[in-house]
């Protein structure tokens, strides 16, 4: 068997570009395979000078598969929007199966046709899988193959939960292999006769489940919507709107910024908490935040006169609680089909915004609750990762309501608050003084790369930094801006910083529309004096702006919200961010900036540089 690996590529909108193609690994320079199932694109080769089309998606093939002759190769969007496709490299090589004939090891299993699972029409695109226990299943991509050991751990899911699909389902609705599909024609419910009961103690509790839609108007989970009674309930408006009902304010709509895929499996989560466990009669506070596939997208926080966390608690046995449908006064509507999973009422439990991440990142349907609050985050000291990108930390990924997808901040809204912000002390990046509240270190490097959409004007848009005004009489700006030209084609680079220092770098000489463009800012220590430059796709500007030696340039932890995407002007920019960092005490050369700019993978991180 070839050795082989697996990436995921993005197909772009606009003819081959050197900085957006991606090279086959180091070794697996065999064999190229391009999945073409569900995407429309073309697929680009680059031999050194020029780039040739290989293969225009046809329908009638489900992979290009082809002998790798090409440096780099590109994928070309046919749909009027970027596309996720699959990307395999095989290398020369083989691969150890471990099947040997003449003396088989006792350890190597050989299956016989009636051991293999049968397979179910409603897992389409799933994979014959060899379990890390030997034993075979029916998987999707992104599931788990490891099979958890007895006991569980911090890494490991168990699956171990009381979950709503394994009590008796009532309706239209079946239940196969742990999945409860169902029918619009007759929706599925069940009774809390027989549910655990819900705790009298508890102030918070966890609501999870996995969700398949087939329609994008159903409901999701209905409790009893009786304005006298507790009620809980979320429903599907459309793809990007989902309607979440509360003891708290009735209906509330949440649109969503990345909208969700029929036909694919996604996760909803409920946190509830409360500053009266049971109360009778009173009211007491609430808060609720609602997580769409690991991305907060709503929170709310009111008074509440119900006596417990879980709706149903207060509801009679003989109600029905509908899965796939919604119950309004005892009127089923929003009926619809689909699959549901892993589906659980947990109480006396709180969960990390990284653990819910975690959830539906490393779950794949196969983590209960009770598997995510066992799961610690790496960290060091609390603090970022070294080498970690700011958009894969777990708390900024937490506050940009479902704005950072596969590793990319995306913003197509102007707007002076908008914008990707990270907590400079909260959030781990910078060292600070507790009794000045000042950075420790006065060197640094700022790495990011940005795709910027074409179709805006140059002049007055933020780029990143922090404008807070005058602390103690002097003003802490740092920010960068585009401005004072009327296209993406040479704009204006501003910096803004401390007292204030204005430069203007008027002559950047990069086309900055549509292409992925890699921005550098360097403070570092000359002997003299600290200075500031600026670096564009790992060229130096001309001007660079100085303070004397001792001089914090970043403002106190006090005011320590850095923006992505947004700065000192009134407007945002439009477009994508990628690979953004901060890295507190280093401060790069000119050729470990261009090092950095050079990959056209964009994930070499600024560790990474300083040490080449």
């Amino acid at each position: 068997m070839k050795k082989t690996t697996h990436s995921r590529e993005t197909a772009y909108l606009v003819a081959p570009q050197i900085a957006d193609g991606f090279v086959p690994p180091v070794g697996f320079d065999y064999k190229i395979s391009v999945s073409l199932h569900e995407v429309d694109v073309k697929i680009y080769g680059f031999d050194g000078q020029n780039w040739s089309l290989l293969h225009d998606t046809d329908g009638t093939i489900p992979s290009y598969i082809a002998d790798i002759q090409h440096q780099k190769y590109y994928l070309e969007s046919k749909t009027g929007s970027e596309q996720t496709v699959r990307v395999s490299f095989l290398s020369s090589e083989d691969e150890d199966s471990g099947i040997r004939t003449g003396g088989t090891p006792g350890n190597t299993r050989f299956y016989d046709i009636e051991e293999i699972p049968v397979y179910n029409g409603s897992r389409d695109g799933a994979m014959l899988t060899v379990m890390s226990d030997g034993s075979l299943a029916w998987l999707l991509v992104n599931e788990s193959f490891i099979v958890p050991e007895e006991g569980g751990s911090s890494s490991t899911p168990t699956g171990a939960g009381t979950f709503l699909e394994e009590f008796t389902m009532f309706g239209g609705g079946t239940v196969t292999d742990g999945v409860l599909s169902t029918s619009a024609a007759a929706p599925s419910y069940y009774k809390k006769s027989g549910m655990v009961a819900p705790s009298t103690t508890a102030t918070t509790a966890v609501f999870s489940m996995w969700f398949n839609p087939e329609q994008s108007q159903m409901g999701l989970y209905s409790d009893q919507h009786y304005p006298s009674e507790v009620d809980f309930g979320l429903r599907m408006f459309s793809s990007s709107l989902l309607h979440i009902s509360t003891p708290i304010g009735g209906v509330n709509g949440v649109t969503l910024t990345t909208p969700l895929t029929l036909n694919e499996w996604h996760h909803a989560l409920v946190t509830v908490e409360t500053s009266v466990a049971y109360a009778s009669t009173s009211s007491k506070s609430m808060t609720v935040k609602l997580f769409i596939d690991g991305q907060e997208v709503y929170t709310k926080t009111g008074n509440s006169s119900s006596k417990r966390i879980r709706a149903y608690a207060g509801i009679a046995n003989g109600t029905k609680h509908y899965i796939g449908a919604e119950n309004y006064n005892g009127s089923v509507s929003y009926k619809g089909n689909g699959q549901f999973d892993f589906m659980e009422w947990v109480d006396d439990v709180t969960l990390s915004d990284a653990q819910i991440l975690a959830m539906y990142n490393g779950g794949s349907r196969g983590w209960s609750v009770a598997d995510a609050a066992l799961y610690e985050e790496e960290q060091s000291g609390g603090n970022a990762i070294a080498g970690t990108f700011l958009e894969d930390i777990s708390t900024v990924i937490a506050r940009q309501s479902n704005k950072i997808s596969s590793g990319i901040y995306t913003d197509n809204s102007h707007g002076g608050s908008i914008g990707m912000s990270v907590l400079l002390k909260d959030d781990g990046i910078l060292q600070y003084d507790p009794n000045t509240n000042e950075t420790v270190n006065d060197e640094f490097t700022i790495s990011w790369w940005m795709n910027l959409d074409a179709n805006q004007a140059a002049s007055n848009l933020g780029l990143a930094g922090i404008n807070v005004g005058q602390v103690n009489g002097i003003v802490r700006r740092f920010a960068f801006d585009l401005g004072g030209g009327s296209s993406l084609v040479n704009p204006h680079f501003i910096s803004y910083t401390r007292n204030p220092k204005t430069t203007n770098n008027l002559n950047t000489g990069v086309s900055m529309a549509g292409v992925w463009t890699h921005v550098a800012i360097v403070i570092k220590n000359d002997g003299s004096n600290t200075v500031g430059s600026i670096y564009l796709n790992g060229s130096k500007l001309n001007n660079s702006f100085s303070y004397p030696l001792g001089t914090k340039v970043f403002p106190p932890s006090t005011h320590q919200t850095f923006m992505f995407g947004a700065g000192f002007q009134s407007n945002s920019v439009k477009g994508q961010f990628d690979s953004m960092q901060i890295a507190d005490g280093t401060a790069l050369t000119d050729s470990q900036v261009a090092a950095i700019a050079g990959q056209a993978d964009r994930q070499m991180s600024i560790e990474t540089a300083a040490q080449g």
